[in-house]
């Protein structure tokens, strides 16, 4: 702002403020930036602007995903995590992102245990139930 002042030298605010010799650029910028923003070129059809917008939209999808998490955490309960990511597909969010949300992988979301039914081979009781009648220690 002191560059504006006439009664100052350019080489003098440089050496003060040891700034190297691309003020000038700098300066231009800064009084071309300031006329577009006081003419409201900025906001019409500024690639700025529609790189604001963008990040806009989103941030508020990003907070909406997020506040749908946060309710169906709250909802199921603690350590109910298949509720809350069930609660959470039902409002239409992405399978990636509830389980991205929720802390779970996708292998422990499609995991299914299976039970094992274990029958014991009558023949091998057999001969374990003999070895221990000859050698019971």
């Amino acid at each position: 702002m002191e560059s504006i002042n006439i009664s100052i030298s350019m080489s003098e605010l440089c050496r003060r403020y040891v700034v190297p010799n691309t003020f000038y650029a700098w300066k231009e910028k800064f009084l071309e930036a300031g006329k577009m923003g006081l003419s409201g070129g900025l906001r019409k059809n500024g690639h700025a602007s529609k790189e604001l917008e963008h990040e806009k939209e989103r941030l508020k999808t990003l907070i909406g995903e997020l506040t749908i998490a946060n309710d169906s955490q709250k909802s199921a309960g603690r350590g109910e995590k298949m509720t809350a990511i069930r609660l959470m597909l039902e409002k239409e969010m992405s399978l990636r992102r509830t389980l991205r949300y929720s802390g779970m992988s996708s292998c422990s979301y499609y995991y299914r245990p299976v039970p094992r039914i274990i029958q014991p081979d009558p023949a091998l009781v057999g001969k374990v139930e003999e070895l221990t009648v000859e050698r019971p220690f």
